[in-house]
């Protein structure tokens, strides 16, 4: 007979109770607490009594996909495209929301510590919190992320090739000769990180003139100058936020360059703009070809970013 949380809890010297809320991710529980019976749990592969057929086969034949929501194509194409290919190896998709809320992706993550999924696929919500990247690597499944990831954790991410399409975006609009640049793909997560960096080395080393928000005073300052907005989303987000940034860039010259949440909107604001076209679908096989891989013990969990280099480019 496996270890009981009865066992766990008298191996531990606490009670119960506390066993089973350090499991929960409980906070009322101490770190130190519960990292060591988390440790412990994972040692002798404690699983909790959810169903007797599921403690008897020792799987539960689902991957969760734990994701924000289903309003962008980052998010959907996957869980499309992942359904299908994980049914193909016997698993079914489950997908969980955390909503970009980061305590209710805590408590998500929290679950994936019960055994009541073998594997887990997650797009993160915007998280630099080193609790939760503490609780990721102890869980007992195999994790891999999509799009984005948590810096530090020792799992695998499949991404798009940020660096070089931000930088192709941006040799674009110099390209076009913009003057002055609007450099705002912000830093709410690590996608984001690596845009904004690249996008600013570049303009560094050229010595160009750029700004890293939407500083309406920035463009009012220069009325002669050409501008350049580099963005994840083009300029649906700025109008409400940001209207007087938008009613000033609308009385200079403008190009964009911009990743595929845009959604072409006031494409007429341009005088030109390049969009890139990620590849969801690549990089939901990716991801569902790594899981397997990890399921079956074919490949060791390690903290890879698994570029999937098939972007395409449009010219507006």
């Amino acid at each position: 007979m496996g270890m009981t949380i009865r066992d766990l809890a008298k191996a531990c010297k606490v009670n119960a109770s506390t066993v089973s809320r350090a499991l929960r991710n409980d906070p009322r529980v101490k770190a130190e607490t519960r990292d060591m019976i988390l440790e412990l749990a994972r040692q002798h592969r404690y699983t909790p009594n959810i169903t007797a057929r599921n403690l008897a086969a020792g799987k539960t034949n689902t991957i969760w996909l734990v994701l924000g929501s289903l309003d962008n194509d980052i998010e959907r194409v996957p869980a499309r495209i992942l359904s299908d290919l994980l049914r193909e190896h016997g698993y079914d998709l489950l997908l969980i929301l955390h909503n970009n809320n980061t305590a209710e992706f805590e408590r998500i993550v929290g679950k994936l510590n019960q055994g009541i999924t073998d594997g887990a696929l997650i797009i993160p919500p915007g998280y630099k919190s080193g609790k939760i990247i503490r609780f990721i690597e102890q869980l007992p499944i195999p994790v891999v992320f999509i799009d984005r990831w948590l810096p530090g954790v020792k799992t695998p991410a499949i991404t798009s090739s940020n660096a070089l399409c931000s930088e192709k975006l941006t040799r674009f609009c110099i390209d076009c000769g913009a003057d002055v640049y609007v450099v705002a793909f912000g830093n709410s997560n690590t996608v984001a990180d690596i845009r904004q960096k690249t996008a600013i080395e570049c303009l560094d080393k050229l010595g160009l003139e750029y700004c890293t928000e939407m500083d309406a005073e920035f463009l009012r300052r220069r009325p002669d100058k050409s501008v350049a907005l580099l963005s994840s989303t083009g300029i649906k987000s700025v109008r409400v936020p940001h209207q007087g940034f938008y009613d000033e860039l609308a009385k200079h010259t403008v190009y964009g360059g911009f990743f595929d949440s845009w959604t072409y909107e006031d494409k007429e604001f341009f005088t030109r703009a390049m969009v890139c076209i990620q590849d969801f679908n690549h990089i939901a096989q990716t991801a569902a070809d790594t899981i397997i891989k990890l399921l079956s013990g074919e490949i060791k969990p390690e903290s890879s970013i698994i570029c999937t280099d098939a972007e395409k480019f449009i010219e507006l």
